[in-house]
């Protein structure tokens, strides 16, 4: 009976070994992954606020360039100059992300 006795004690104290390890192993991938989380998340708002900062930029160059054109060739065809050039951008921009993505 003693010898049962001790195998049970001894397996009881296995088992809160194995539990204690498989806590320590749940609360390191945890704080990993909150980690991880942060710093991606903090990487995604910086890059937000790059852009917005980027595209106003960009709004104000045009609206500069727009305005002299308009000076210079008046407002009609400043803006139909200015569209032509933003199309031919974003169409040349669209084909060398396609023909990145399919490599």
């Amino acid at each position: 009976m003693s010898k049962l006795r001790d195998v049970v004690l001894i397996m009881k104290d296995v088992s809160r070994i194995a539990a204690d390890l498989m806590k320590y192993q749940v609360d390191r991938v945890a704080d990993t992954s909150r980690r991880v989380l942060t710093n991606v998340l903090t990487w995604f708002l910086v890059f937000l606020a790059a852009m917005a900062l980027a595209f106003g930029g960009l709004i104000l160059i045009l609206w500069g360039v727009y305005l002299k054109l308009s000076a210079a060739i008046g407002p009609s065809g400043s803006a139909v100059i200015i569209g032509v050039l933003l199309l031919l951008g974003a169409t040349i921009l669209f084909l060398s992300a396609k023909s990145l993505l399919k490599d």
